[in-house]
């Protein structure tokens, strides 16, 4: 198979890609065309929000019980034009290579587009998509809600885009 060669050593990352974001149709983040690089943020809990009250005429706070909020997430991200998301070669050894470049090039405008899909927000009525997160080891599932922010293109490296994939989970954290 042609592509990147990914590992689950940090996970594997799903995102729900229909477009009400909600329906199962999960687009994995490792696969030949693209691959999610280390997802070890997501395994900790999430942000929590609260302060606690400054009571006049007494030392110290009173404290104030904390309570989960959504928490940002920058995935470092790698983009590949070396074959599609099924592992399918862009092009082959008995092509120049000016013209294996040109096609490669070509596969990873296809697979920006194809990824592109849970960049849109979904249609429903709070913007989220589903997301599982497979953890290593075999130690289980994690799913929630997310919002995918945005891809933010870090550099270009000829048929290489390496970047990151913000995401915010709602809930803090996937369980």
């Amino acid at each position: 198979m042609a592509g990147l060669e990914f590992d689950t050593m940090t996970g594997e990352l799903s995102i729900d890609a229909s477009a009400d974001g909600h329906s199962g149709t999960w687009l994995s983040m490792h696969c030949a065309a693209w691959m999610a690089v280390d997802l070890r943020p997501m395994w900790w809990p999430g942000v929590k929000r609260g302060t606690d009250v400054v009571v006049n005429g007494e030392p110290g706070v009173r404290g104030r019980q904390r309570r989960a909020t959504a928490t940002p997430h920058s995935i470092p991200f790698i983009l590949s034009g070396e074959a599609d998301p099924s592992g399918n070669p862009a092009g082959d050894c008995s092509m120049d290579l000016d013209a294996l470049f040109e096609a490669q090039l070509a596969q990873l405008a296809a697979n920006v587009a194809a990824l592109s899909v849970i960049l849109a927000a979904p249609d429903n009525d709070d913007g989220t998509r589903a997301a599982s997160l497979a953890m290593p080891g075999g130690l289980g599932t994690r799913t929630g809600d997310i919002h995918v922010l945005t891809f933010t293109d870090g550099s270009d490296v000829d048929i290489l885009i390496v970047g990151t994939l913000d995401i915010s989970i709602d809930m803090g954290a996937l369980t």
